[in-house]
C-alpha cells in the first residue's frame, strides 16, 4: 500500500441497524480505520487495494474481501470504482436454513472468489438507486449468507469423508450432550485420528469446532427468536441457562441477556 495514508476515525460507531447494505465509492487517498462490525466488500466496477491484518490484495471482478470487526485495514482505489458493501454482525452469519455459521470460513481467508451467484447478488443490489442503506439490506444479507452456507456445505463434501461426516453429525446434534468420542464414532474414526484430521483440514480441534457451532447457534436464536434463554440453552446443548451464560461470556465476552438487549436496541 502507498505510504501516504489518511487516518480516519480510529473506532467507528456501529450502524444503528445491522445488517446494512450500501453502494460505495472510494477515493484514491489511502485510508486506515477499524470498526466493531464485520464488513463484506464486493466489486461492481473498478478495483480497490485493501490490506487486512497484514494480508493485502485487490477487490476486483475476480474477488471480494472480508474485514473482521476490530481489525485495522487500509484501502484505496486509484480509478473510478463502485462497490457493494455489507456491514454485518456476528449473529447474522448463521444460516437460517441449516444453522451453519460461515463467519470462521470468511475470517480465515480474507479474500474470496466472486462466483456467478455473487455477481448476480451484486447486480441486484446495484439496481437500487437510493443513497444510504438499501431497503433490501436484511433480505440481501440473508441471501448472501445462505449462498455462503451452501458453498461451505459443498466444500465440506469435498473434504475427507471422515471430517465431512463429523461436521454433519455435529450440525444435526447440537442439542445433544456430545463428546468427541461420540463424534469420532459417528465419523468412523478414532478420537486421535479425528483430532488430527480436524487440525489438518479445518485448523481447529473437534471440541473447539463444536463449541463454536453451539455459540453461533445460540447467538442466532437469541437475536432472531423470542424463545426464553433457558430453552435456547437446551437447544444448543447446554445443561442450563447458567452453562450457556458461562460459555458465551468466555467465547464472546457477553451474557445471553446482554446480547439480546443489545440486539433489541438496534431494532
Amino acid at each position: 500500500m502507498p505510504e501516504a495514508i489518511l487516518e480516519t476515525q480510529a473506532w467507528s460507531e456501529r450502524p444503528e441497524l445491522l445488517p446494512k447494505l450500501e453502494r460505495r465509492s472510494y477515493a484514491s487517498a489511502v485510508a486506515r480505520h477499524k470498526h466493531d462490525f464485520h464488513q463484506v466488500v464486493l466489486p461492481r466496477e473498478g478495483a480497490m487495494e485493501i490490506e487486512v491484518a497484514g494480508r493485502g490484495g485487490v477487490v476486483n471482478a475476480a474477488q471480494g474481501a472480508f474485514v473482521p470487526g476490530g481489525e485495522v485495514h487500509e484501502f484505496g482505489s486509484s480509478d473510478p470504482s463502485d462497490f457493494i458493501v455489507l456491514d454485518i454482525d456476528t449473529s447474522h452469519f448463521t444460516s437460517l436454513r441449516n444453522g451453519i455459521s460461515v463467519l470462521d470460513d470468511y475470517a480465515h481467508k480474507t479474500f474470496f472468489s466472486m462466483t456467478p451467484r455473487l455477481h448476480l447478488l451484486v447486480s441486484y443490489a446495484a439496481s437500487f438507486k437510493t443513497t444510504g442503506a438499501l431497503p433490501i439490506s436484511r433480505a440481501w444479507a440473508t441471501l448472501f449468507i445462505e449462498d455462503s452456507a451452501r458453498q461451505l456445505v459443498e466444500t465440506g463434501r469435498r473434504r475427507s469423508t471422515r471430517v465431512g461426516r463429523a461436521c454433519l453429525f455435529i450440525e444435526k446434534s447440537l442439542a445433544e450432550p456430545l463428546t468427541v468420542a461420540a463424534i469420532a464414532r459417528a465419523a468412523g474414526i478414532s478420537e486421535r485420528g479425528l483430532h488430527d484430521r480436524f487440525q489438518r483440514e479445518l485448523g481447529i480441534s473437534p471440541f473447539a469446532y463444536l463449541t463454536e457451532r453451539r455459540t453461533a447457534r445460540a447467538l442466532a436464536l437469541l437475536e432472531q427468536t423470542g424463545q426464553p434463554i433457558h430453552e435456547i440453552a437446551v437447544l444448543t446443548g447446554y445443561s442450563d441457562q447458567s452453562a450457556l451464560t458461562r460459555a458465551l461470556r468466555k467465547a464472546r465476552g457477553v451474557t445471553p441477556a446482554a446480547f439480546r438487549r443489545r440486539c433489541a436496541g438496534r431494532s
